[in-house]
């Protein structure tokens, strides 16, 4: 039988509301920066979207996380990770049609845009699943579309919580690098799919990255591993101002503006 998962401990909250800005970035870098390296890893997708949830959660305040996976019918959604949602509540929601009343993560796939549900019991994009959601203690919801790099929508990324809530500054930065990890990871599983059932595996000698100088390319290779600037500098040897030196000539070649866009290329790339 299914264990009924903990509850999001209230230690959490005083931590994250004591960050400063600087800290908070940091933190949220060197969290992207494992989630990218896991992806990179591989393994089944609902524990690597697992733990970009735990990750996500760990930098917010009493905040529950889940993902959504847009069905290959277009209509649905299934679920993806919750690891801290009810497992009643769930499997209640596995399956949801999306549409313009469908709650906020079926709401925000049918609109194709991010849906902030301050107070589920008034909003009437709720009204459906109100008595679910009260059952369950859940207060607020706000979710965003995750979106391919083509802008195919491929499910939903929402953050819940206890108690009527409206979004920080810092919840929508989480939400936003959250949702972009979720389609590198996405993306990932159906590369890998993909390549299963035909072909071998391309190199990462794709036509972009033939512009790429011998050392670009593992420098590129590593950041799209979720490696920091630092570990690639102590790995190779080289300064940390070379390493952004050379960080600045891949963005520039590959047409990228930073380390979860060059993670994503890596996978449209078919990237090992």
């Amino acid at each position: 039988m299914d264990a009924e998962p903990p509850r999001v401990p209230d230690a959490g909250v005083a931590a994250y509301s004591k960050l400063s800005d600087r800290a908070f970035s940091l933190a949220l870098m060197e969290s992207e920066g494992r989630v990218l390296e896991a992806i990179a890893r591989g393994g089944p997708l609902e524990r690597l979207l697992s733990d970009l949830v735990l990750a996500i959660e760990r930098l917010s305040s009493g905040m529950r996380g889940s993902v959504l996976l847009l069905d290959s019918d277009g209509l649905h959604l299934r679920h993806g990770a919750a690891p801290h949602l009810p497992l009643a509540y769930r499997r209640a929601i596995d399956g949801v049609r999306i549409g313009p009343s469908a709650g906020s993560c079926g709401t925000a796939v049918y609109t194709r845009k991010p849906v902030v549900v301050v107070d589920i019991q008034k909003d009437p994009r709720w009204r459906p699943y109100r008595r679910l959601a009260a059952q369950h203690g859940l207060r607020a919801c706000w979710s965003t579309p995750i979106f391919s790099r083509e802008r195919r929508v491929l499910g939903a990324f929402a953050l819940y919580y206890d108690q009527v809530r409206s979004p920080g500054e810092r919840d929508q930065r989480l939400v936003q690098i959250a949702s972009d990890l979720a389609a590198i990871a996405i993306e990932r599983d159906m590369a890998d799919r993909r390549l299963e059932a035909r072909a071998p595996a391309q190199s990462y000698r794709g036509t972009g990255t033939r512009k790429l100088s011998a050392r670009e390319l593992e420098v590129f290779r590593r950041i799209a591993h979720g490696e920091s600037v630092k570990r690639i500098a102590r790995t190779l040897d080289l300064s940390i101002s070379t390493v952004y030196t050379h960080r600045a000539r891949i963005f520039e070649k590959l047409g990228v503006s930073s380390n979860v866009a060059l993670a994503r290329y890596a996978v449209a790339q078919g990237a090992e």
